[in-house]
């Protein structure tokens, strides 16, 4: 807990393994009006909420959908804050967009809207083969000419139903023109860390299906090994910090002590451990 947090500012606290990545991403942060918008948001969540960490114990998974963390946060990229500090630290502005939804209301949709939008389409050409035979149904509810625009819906309605113990979570992140180039190869490196499907030269699409069972495809986050080589490709746009947030050390280490509970950081650091001081 940090019921004591209004004492954050120190520079002798031991920040843990979490801390330090946690760090290492704000201090490398290229948009540092973003970088102190979520911190300052995080100290004065902990501070108003007196916020527990175990509710952060998987602040580097699920880095699309941070429900834990968004009730805490009032930012931009709310339900990615942590995904977009990561992509912040290769190019400044990342488009990101993300949306869950009944999977069959998101057929129907891209559908009934003739969307010319590669990334849906190509979120909505997952999804058929994911869901089977219920994709052909939508079709042929859509372009059934007997039925009206009522009676369509009407049926979508029912077809959802049947998919109502599942989720789409549908995640489109893009290169922005601001760039300019610059990193754009390091951008697709990191899309490529995120299982990302790459539609267009600057569009990047990550879809997947959660049901209430537990069943489901994995949601956007990096393993041991991915999330060691996106500190290095980090490293490699900005090798010295450009940031200095020693003064939020306290912050850094609600998140440093979640080893014994948060296996991905232990063997991060234990993959790292010749670089550590390097990197830290």
């Amino acid at each position: 807990m940090l019921s004591n947090l209004r004492k954050y500012i120190s520079k002798n606290i031991k920040l843990g393994e979490g801390g330090q990545i946690l760090k290492f991403l704000f201090e490398r942060c290229l948009d540092q009006e973003f970088a102190k918008s979520l911190i300052d948001n995080l100290r004065q969540a902990a501070i108003d909420n007196d916020l527990d960490v175990d509710d952060m114990g998987y602040i580097f998974e699920d880095l699309a959908f941070a429900y834990h963390l968004e009730q805490y946060l009032d930012i931009d990229y709310d339900m990615c804050p942590i995904l977009a500090l990561i992509l912040k630290c290769i190019v400044k502005e990342p488009g990101i967009v993300n949306e869950y939804c009944n999977p069959i209301y998101f057929l129907a949709d891209v559908y009934f809207n003739l969307s010319e939008d590669k990334s849906l389409l190509n979120a909505a050409e997952w999804l058929e083969s994911e869901i089977g035979g219920e994709y052909r149904e939508v079709l042929d509810i859509i372009t059934n000419p007997r039925l009206s625009k009522k009676q369509a819906r009407e049926e979508i309605d029912r077809l959802a139903d049947n998919q109502s113990d599942a989720e789409l979570y549908y995640v489109h992140m893009k290169y922005p023109e601001s760039d300019g180039g610059e990193h754009y190869n390091e951008f697709v490196q990191a899309m490529d860390l995120f299982k990302a499907i790459q539609v267009t030269d600057d569009d990047f699409v990550v879809c997947y299906l959660d049901y209430m069972s537990g069943e489901g495809n994995t949601l956007v986050d990096l393993d041991k090994e991915d999330m060691a080589q996106m500190l290095d490709l980090i490293k490699s746009i900005t090798n010295d910090p450009i940031n200095n947030y020693s003064e939020y050390n306290t912050i850094f280490s609600a998140f440093g002590d979640i080893g014994s509970r948060y296996s991905l950081v232990d063997t991060i650091m234990s993959i790292k451990k010749s670089d550590v001081e390097v990197l830290f």
